[in-house]
């Protein structure tokens, strides 16, 4: 008997936007259905009193508003702050809202791709997307944020501007991280040793890296935030629907820019070599 083909389960994509979705039939259809509910009438006369383009353009409208409503609900409730989100208030961790975070991943540009850690003060900080002209350390600089979404707990988010894209993974320091960050910066600016967790780091450019690397990982320093489970009461695992052995081959679970963002931030969790510059202060 022939053994049974096993595939591992893939983690479900929490869409929390999705900028992708509000193009083509998919967003032309939300704009339509959109006018109808606004205005009282039915989709055949959308379609008589609207053009293509003016429909369009409300698709548009649409991805502008919810990717504010999106965002500004995350940056709430990083913060402990957004009204509503009783998990986020009442959770046994709450007292680390408004903690900074940690992001990994990395930055395609023209010149070559980036990878490295960085620590910002807040969510917010940390998808600011101001031009870079402006000389900021943000991440995201002169991007377009394209996609957010909750896999088991870990939030990802990809972005892209005109000569390349940005795939990240975030999380938030624990009181813990939070103390062991300030005693990687304090050693940014002395070069001096130190110690954290009992490890001892030399002081070096090379140790501030491995440093950073090691209070991603290590969820008593830096939190995956759970966000969909915890503001939204989903089960804490979803995993893609089984597909046919035959049909497996033929099909991704992952987008394109989900994997590169899990490659990314798993690659820089685990290169012991990595030499990307790590940013020198919380923003």
């Amino acid at each position: 008997m022939a053994a049974q083909e096993t595939t591992t389960p893939q983690p479900k994509e929490r869409i929390i936007f999705d900028a992708d979705s509000y193009y083509g039939t998919e967003g032309e259809n939300m704009a339509v259905e959109d006018i109808m509910e606004r205005y009282g009438i039915t989709e055949e006369e959308v379609r008589e009193q609207y053009s293509d383009e003016e429909i369009f353009d409300r698709a548009m409208e649409m991805r502008e508003t919810d990717y504010e409503e999106e965002t500004d609900a995350l940056i709430g409730w990083f913060d402990g702050q957004t009204p509503g989100f009783t998990p986020a208030i009442t959770d046994e961790n709450s007292d680390w809202y408004g903690n900074p975070v940690i992001v990994s991943g990395s930055i395609g540009r023209w010149y070559g791709t980036r990878s490295g850690f960085t620590v910002y003060d807040s969510f917010r900080d940390a998808i600011d997307t101001s031009p870079s002209r402006y000389g900021g350390d943000n991440v995201f600089a002169d991007c377009e944020i394209q996609k957010i979404w909750d896999e088991n707990g870990h939030l990802f988010l990809t972005g892209a501007h005109h000569d390349g894209s940005v795939s990240v993974e975030l999380r938030q320091l624990t009181n813990d991280g939070a103390e062991a960050y300030e005693t990687i910066r304090d050693a940014m600016d002395s070069s001096e040793q130190f110690t954290i967790n009992g490890k001892t780091y030399g002081g070096t450019y090379q140790s501030i890296i491995y440093a950073l690397r090691d209070l991603w990982n290590d969820p008593d320093l830096a939190e995956v935030p759970r966000y969909m489970e915890k503001a939204f009461g989903c089960p804490a695992e979803e995993y893609e629907e089984p597909k046919h052995p035959k049909k497996q081959a033929q099909t991704v679970s992952l987008s394109a820019e989900a994997k590169s963002a899990k490659e990314s931030s798993t690659q820089l969790a685990q290169n012991h070599g990595n030499t990307a510059p790590a940013h020198e202060t919380a923003r």
